[in-house]
């Protein structure tokens, strides 16, 4: 969520920053969202190549882990 209210405040860099957090250290369940949120603000920054590669590693998430809580 803290990711997401940076993007709506166009803060991307630090958006991102939060979600890499996410994804650093040792091997994990990763939300798809995590992913497509990184695609999302790296797009916005300009790196379109480095936002499809986080699109497909999103895509090639369970969709299980989407909303856990649910």
């Amino acid at each position: 969520e803290t990711a997401a209210e940076y993007g709506d405040d166009g803060l991307f860099q630090d958006g991102i920053a939060v979600l890499e957090l996410m994804i650093s250290g040792p091997p994990k369940s990763i939300s798809p969202t995590v992913y497509y949120y990184l695609g999302e603000f790296y797009e916005r920054m300009g790196h379109p190549s480095k936002a499809l590669d986080f699109r497909q590693l999103a895509a090639q998430q369970h969709v299980e882990s989407v909303f856990p809580v649910q």
